[in-house]
């Protein structure tokens, strides 16, 4: 890195001195911008030490429901079943429970009816009756499914699946009052709220690469073209719109006087043909909606020793493993998908003095999901492997697309 002296400062550092210029080794800074956790992995391996020739480079931070036990409120598939067979049981008994409390709200408010409401006369009396027998009814089966639950859920019988129920309902709460607090802070931030369904999970992963050549940002905004003929003609110029009903009226009428002795003429083409005239279609583009945006990386992996061979394996498994699904086996056995990771994408760039730090002249990346992932392990033309089997080269291509559509405010801020 052109500007600075490691060398000086790893020797201060030796003498036991410290740094007296205030400045963080580069190595231990660009190690903490992904965290120190044995999840991260590193291209190439030089990335984060002083000597290396990069000074910008990519990080990808994975989010997910890679702890599966927390992700439905810390119970194991034994709990959790107890749970919803509960919850389902009490459903069941909610049920019956409304049948009995509609009937005993009805017989109520047909008695309130006889003897409270016979003083009212005519329509209004009928309007009167027939309102408070369905309030009656409604409010009576609300109150004993809301009864006949709670006396079930609250049996001694039912106490330990009782415990995992209440579990499960905190967690379902929690849920809900996190994503309001997100959606609150993302409204006050950026006028947008929160997506339902987003990874809350930081799995604590990380990968970090070295900038690739081509860093290209994607926007596109779908407009559609629309016919505007008639309004703009009744608006703009009532005399054309005449002139052109008039123009097309004759010639219909002569072609369909020509049609009974069965000549197609199509004349008014041959009238506008000859005044050297075209319908003007008046069409005008009409915005419809933001698209969301597309970023595409490559990397080249050309290992230069066996460690390397290793870690371009694992990056390349670890972008696949977290660009699909998951079976959901706490929750059907495997009926379900858990949905794939979502990505947070940092560009990085160390400075003239050896302080790394985000990069914000390169537009900021909102939260992304991997869209594609392709793998040629044979980039340099032929294949080839190390003594292991280990290819000598490979090329992987990814491509993410952000999960929220932006808006201006957005892009104002930098992304």
């Amino acid at each position: 890195m052109s500007g600075f002296n490691f060398g000086m400062i790893n020797a201060i550092n030796q003498i036991g001195l410290g740094n007296p210029l205030g400045m963080d080794n580069t190595a231990t800074q660009v190690a903490g911008v992904w965290g120190q956790s044995p999840d991260r992995l590193v291209y190439p391996s030089t990335l984060e030490t002083e000597n290396d020739e990069h000074t910008h480079f990519i990080v990808f931070h994975i989010w997910g429901d890679k702890y599966s036990d927390k992700t439905l409120g810390g119970l194991n598939e034994a709990e959790l079943g107890q749970a919803f067979s509960l919850d389902q049981e009490a459903k069941q008994i909610g049920v019956k429970g409304a049948a009995v409390g509609a009937g005993a709200g009805g017989g109520a408010m047909a008695l309130f009816n006889r003897f409270g409401l016979k003083g009212i006369p005519g329509a209004w009396g009928k309007v009167a009756r027939g309102a408070s027998l369905v309030l009656g009814v409604l409010g009576g089966g609300a109150a004993g499914y809301s009864q006949a639950q709670k006396d079930f859920l609250n049996d001694p019988k039912n106490a330990e699946r009782k415990k995992h129920y209440d579990t499960f309902q905190a967690y379902q709460t929690k849920l809900a009052l996190d994503h309001a607090a997100r959606s609150d802070k993302l409204q006050a931030e950026t006028g947008q709220t929160a997506r339902f369904g987003e990874a809350i999970n930081d799995t604590k992963e990380t990968i970090a690469m070295y900038m690739p050549q081509k860093i290209q940002n994607l926007s596109l905004l779908e407009y559609e073209q629309l016919d505007m003929s008639f309004m703009q003609g009744i608006l703009n110029d009532k005399i054309g719109l005449a002139t052109n009903a008039a123009i097309k009226k004759l010639p219909g009428i002569a072609d369909t006087l020509m049609s009974f002795v069965g000549l197609n003429t199509n004349i008014d083409s041959a009238l506008l043909a000859g005044a050297r005239m075209a319908p003007n279609p008046r069409k005008q583009l009409v915005f419809r909606e933001p698209v969301s945006r597309k970023f595409e990386f490559q990397f080249n992996f050309s290992p230069r020793n066996e460690e390397e061979s290793v870690l371009a394996y694992q990056i390349i498994k670890r972008f696949k493993m977290h660009a699909y699904p998951q079976l959901n086996m706490q929750y059907g056995k495997g009926a379900f998908y858990t949905f794939p990771a979502e990505f947070e994408i940092e560009y990085h760039s160390v400075n003239q003095h050896g302080t790394v730090m985000e990069n914000d002249w390169i537009n900021k990346i909102g939260r992304c999901a991997l869209r594609e992932i392709n793998v040629d392990y044979a980039s340099s033309g032929s294949f080839s492997t190390f003594d292991n089997g280990a290819p000598t080269n490979m090329t992987m291509s990814l491509t993410f697309e952000e999960m929220s559509i932006l808006n201006a405010g957005q892009i104002e801020q930098g992304y």
